[in-house]
C-alpha cells in the first residue's frame, strides 16, 4: 500500500494486538477503525493508542459485521488461523472502497468476494496475503 496512507480510511477487521491499525495510522490514515472480539485485547489496545497519541476507534465485537458499514480506502483482515474464512470475509466486500488485504494461511481456500477481483497472492512461508480491489473501478 505504500509509506503514505495520508487521508486514506481505513478498517482493521479483526484487530488483535492492534498492530495493523496502529501502523496504518502512523502512515497518515484517519479515520482507522479496528474491530475486535475481545474485550481484554480491545483495552489493551486502546491503552496502546492513548499513550501514543493516535486516533483509533475501537469497536468490540464478535465479527467485522460490528463495524460501521461506511466504505473505506483500505480494508485489514487477519483473522485467527483457524477461522472459516468462507463465512467471515464476504461481508467485507461492501466496505472494499480500494482495496482489502487478507493475511491467512497459504493454501487455505479463500470464498468468492462479490463485486471484488482478486489482484495478487504473495506467499510468506506459510502466511499468504491476497490483494483484492473493487471491480466496480480503479480505487486509489
Amino acid at each position: 500500500m505504500g509509506q503514505d496512507l495520508q487521508g486514506w480510511s481505513v478498517l482493521d477487521a479483526f484487530g488483535g494486538s492492534g498492530m495493523l491499525a496502529l501502523e496504518a495510522w502512523s502512515r497518515g490514515a484517519a479515520p482507522v477503525v479496528v474491530v475486535e472480539r475481545s474485550r481484554r485485547c480491545s483495552q489493551q489496545l486502546r491503552r496502546a493508542a492513548d499513550a501514543l497519541g493516535a486516533e483509533l476507534r475501537v469497536i468490540v465485537g464478535a465479527s467485522p459485521d460490528a463495524a460501521p458499514h461506511d466504505l473505506f480506502d483500505l480494508v485489514l483482515a487477519d483473522p485467527p488461523y483457524d477461522s472459516d474464512l468462507t463465512s467471515l470475509l464476504p461481508g467485507l466486500a461492501e466496505r472494499v472502497g480500494s482495496r482489502l488485504v487478507v493475511e491467512h494461511r497459504h493454501g487455505d481456500p479463500l470464498p468468492e468476494m462479490p463485486g471484488l477481483v482478486l489482484e495478487q497472492t504473495r506467499r510468506y512461508g506459510d502466511t499468504g496475503l491476497t490483494f483484492y480491489r473493487p471491480s466496480r473501478g480503479s480505487g486509489r
